[in-house]
């Protein structure tokens, strides 16, 4: 059952039965699909992104699955999908290739990085271009050498560092066209880090790459001109913490300090972070929440807005919200109408003053992620068992449709902050 934001005192169907109006005490309608928990893919969505990226297309038409086979491989598939979030196969990977990303912060047709690793150190990438229809165009290769590969791209898609502890440098890609990527300049510096651990090397905007010196510090160098990056100023002892985090809608950067609590500072410059005041947060218990906001959760389940327009002053807002446990993830839509928390996964409404409305709009059960289209009315979640509250049809991914017919509502637009954090296990996402 799909609980309401507000009491509902009347309901109708459509004549052709395909949806569900609940009338509300609060004057607005929310209208429910037929088919709220279908259809269902095999597979899981990749989970292992940066900023820029996603394993779902920047235009919501593509995405990404992954198969694990009998014998320890991986299937890689691109799925296009319709306006209700119905996919439809589009292409499989050919054998020893694999890709998490789809390049979000360009416009034009998709994009997908892809990676080639057959064994041993040798590994190759490739910029696949999709037209409208047909096989991808691919561009030529980009080949490195790495035990443990760290790669990330530009909050706008227009570059690709690459590095690991096996290469002596970090190599700069120009890839503003996707089909003859070149190599601008190399950064003077080694990206060591272990698996899924994507803090040793990310952009913090689009000219500025963050690395981590004798894995203690964040070094950061300015990218203005790919092929002179300069380095920039120096953040010490921030690597040794679990996380950090960058906003480039606020150019907001975050740090953790001992004693939870985080250091803001203001990133406007590329490459010459400002520091600002410190605030009380736990560490990984912190999301952007809209142009200049940002959400803190604590334990208990409650959540504190911030105002970090200046990050010298940050100003707690006096609106809390309290939940019946901590939770993990947090992400507001651009229009303000919708907000997404995690674990479990549940959708909310927020009224026209950023009030949250309680209930929850809906909960999604046994979700294991979510991810949220850009501009789309669907959501693509990963399940591991049949969810009772929704009636999976079958374990996979699912695309589920939650719209309302009020004022242009986009319910399940993505937040698009550029973030990344650099984690102990945990993975770098872009919300």
């Amino acid at each position: 059952m799909l609980s309401a934001g507000q009491s509902v005192q009347s309901v109708a169907y459509s004549p052709d039965s395909r949806y569900l109006a609940a009338g509300e005490v609060g004057g607005e309608i929310r209208l429910w699909t037929e088919r709220v928990g279908a259809p269902a893919l095999p597979g899981y969505l990749p989970g292992h992104e940066v900023a820029g990226t996603g394993p779902i297309s920047a235009d919501g038409r593509l995405l990404i699955t992954q198969e694990d086979e009998p014998d320890l491989s991986t299937t890689t598939r691109i799925w296009t999908s319709g306006d209700n979030g119905s996919p439809k196969p589009r292409y499989t990977l050919p054998k020893d290739w694999e890709a998490n990303w789809f390049l979000t912060g360009r416009d034009g047709d998709p994009v997908l990085l892809a990676h080639h690793w057959a064994g041993g150190l040798d590994h190759t990438l490739q910029l696949w271009r999709f037209g409208a229809e047909g096989q991808p165009h691919r561009s030529a290769s980009i080949r490195y050498t790495a035990d443990v590969p760290h790669i990330t791209v530009s909050p706008d898609g227009r570059l690709l560092a690459v590095g690991s502890g096996e290469e002596r440098a970090i190599a700069l890609w120009d890839i503003s066209d996707p089909a003859k990527p070149v190599r601008r300049a190399d950064i003077p510096a080694q990206a060591k880090g272990g698996l899924f651990d994507t803090g040793s090397l990310w952009f913090a905007g689009p000219h500025t790459v963050v690395t981590v010196e004798n894995g203690w510090h964040l070094r950061f160098w300015d990218v203005s001109d790919p092929d002179h990056p300069r380095m920039g100023d120096v953040i010490e002892d921030a690597a040794l913490r679990q996380g950090a985090m960058y906003d480039d809608v606020s150019k907001l950067l975050i740090t953790e300090e001992s004693g939870d609590t985080i250091r803001l500072y203001n990133l406007s410059r590329p490459a010459r972070p400002v520091e600002g005041e410190r605030i009380p947060a736990a560490p990984g218990s912190y999301f952007p929440a809209g142009n200049d906001e940002l959400a803190t959760a604590a334990a208990d389940g409650t959540i504190d807005f911030w105002d970090v327009s200046d990050p010298r002053k940050p100003r707690k807002k006096r609106e809390t919200v309290r939940f019946d446990r901590a939770i993990t993830s947090l992400a507001v839509t651009p229009d303000g109408r919708h907000a997404i928390t995690g674990s479990p996964y549940r959708i909310w409404s927020l009224g026209r003053d950023g009030r949250w409305a309680t209930p929850e709009l809906a909960t999604l059960e046994g979700a294991e992620s979510v991810r949220l289209p850009s501009g789309r009315s669907w959501l693509a979640v990963t399940t591991q068992t049949d969810a009772p509250g929704l009636a999976w049809p079958t374990s996979g991914t699912r695309t589920s449709s939650t719209t309302t017919p009020t004022a242009s509502t986009r319910p399940c637009a993505a937040h698009n902050p550029s973030v990344c954090r650099r984690t102990a296990g945990r993975r770098c996402s872009r919300i």
